[in-house]
């Protein structure tokens, strides 16, 4: 809160200076008077005219400059205070001026980033792409290699299946005739023992001979006939296994499911390499797959595209306001702003300041139920040592 103490004298006006000055103008008020209260104040200068709308505001604002004490003439101070007041309305449409070149200046920004993000979004999509269609290429080879391998294996095992069979039934029809013989070399008489004995040998010699051949061809030979099916199955698999077509397309077969594997575990951590480039620091980064990734960079590109369509958008409106209108609602909407830097600005305020070299922030009072702000008005009046804010009120 500021407190206003001043003198006049012939030449003027000179008083005491403080944080914030408020000065109202009345009917008795000159120029000098006006002077007083728009000069003393460290942090703003505040005119406060009660006028029933613009125009009458500027009316009151030229009569008081044009009661000035001062050997100018009366002419020359009314000139004077219309060339003022003609700079405050050119104030007002530069203020609005400002204020939409900012706002095509933010949209033109936004358009930017909406080009980044959309760039991002492309690059997550790209990323998505590439690593479905090697997942489909691998799987496709997978696929096949598997047919492949399957197939060899189904030809080369058959026909060593169907001889192994027969190589096993031989050695078990064998087997059987040799236990054959030898039950009835021991049963036979004091005659026919002789001839059984012999017929023993020869058929053990005859099994003892196929066994041994199929040990040498297969590894193994069944027992008995029980065992053939189970045996001729085991050591074609083994055979089928060692042929070289089986072998090459087998070892196909395991590549192909390697490098699918692969891809699986490669393709998150390509997709949060790039989610750490795009979103830099962002400790989610890391839990991003291309999919997620290119929604979240979506969203930011719809994001700032429509906050460039809504900053045009204000352009335009403010355009097509009346100028005044227009005025009060930019001051309006950077009223929290300016408050906050003139509240930064008194708390450093420990000294008063040459009123000639300063610039004040403009800071507006709280209005009252049976008023309201209009606007605040720059003024550059030569009887001024610094900006003056001016501020209309109108009757409501």
């Amino acid at each position: 809160m500021g407190y206003l103490g001043y003198a006049v004298t012939g030449h003027g006006a000179q008083g005491m200076t403080v944080d914030t000055a408020h000065t109202v103008l009345s009917d008795e008020m000159d120029a000098a008077g006006a002077y007083v209260g728009m000069t003393r104040g460290r942090t703003a200068n505040v005119l406060h005219v009660v006028a029933v709308d613009e125009q009458d505001a500027r009316e009151q604002f030229i009569d008081a400059f044009a009661r000035d004490s001062a050997d100018r003439g009366l002419d020359e101070a009314r000139k004077q205070v219309e060339r003022d007041m003609h700079g405050i309305i050119a104030g007002n449409a530069a203020t609005v001026a400002a204020e939409v070149d900012q706002l095509i200046h933010d949209a033109a920004k936004a358009d930017r980033q909406t080009a980044v993000w959309d760039d991002a979004a492309s690059q997550f999509a790209r990323l998505r792409e590439q690593h479905a269609a090697e997942l489909h290429q691998l799987e496709q080879a997978v696929e096949t290699t598997q047919a492949t391998a399957q197939q060899l294996h189904a030809q080369v095992i058959a026909p060593l299946r169907a001889e192994a069979q027969t190589d096993g039934a031989e050695i078990a029809a064998l087997r059987e005739r040799a236990t054959q013989a030898q039950q009835e070399a021991r049963s036979a008489g004091r005659f026919s023992r002789r001839r059984a004995e012999r017929d023993t040998q020869t058929a053990t010699s005859k099994w003892e001979q196929a066994r041994d051949r199929a040990t040498q061809r297969w590894g193994s030979a069944p027992w008995g006939a029980g065992e053939v099916e189970s045996w001729a199955e085991r050591v074609s698999q083994q055979r089928a296994g060692q042929d070289p077509q089986v072998r090459d397309a087998s070892k196909a077969s395991t590549v192909a499911k390697i490098e699918l594997n692969t891809a699986h575990k490669r393709h998150p951590l390509e997709a949060q390499g790039l989610a750490r480039r795009v979103f830099r620091n962002d400790p989610a980064a890391q839990f991003l797959t291309a999919e997620s990734g290119e929604r979240r960079a979506a969203q930011n590109t719809e994001r700032w595209r429509g906050r460039a369509t809504d900053l045009r958008a204000e352009a335009v409106e403010l355009r097509q306001l009346p100028t005044d209108q227009a005025a009060e609602r930019v001051q309006a909407k950077h009223q929290p702003q300016l408050s906050t830097r003139h509240a930064k600005s008194s708390s450093h305020a420990n000294a008063p300041n040459d009123s000639a070299s300063k610039t004040p922030i403009a800071h507006q009072p709280s209005t009252s139920q049976a008023h309201r702000a209009a606007r605040v008005l720059d003024c550059k009046n030569p009887y001024f040592q610094g900006r003056c804010n001016v501020l209309c009120r109108s009757d409501i």
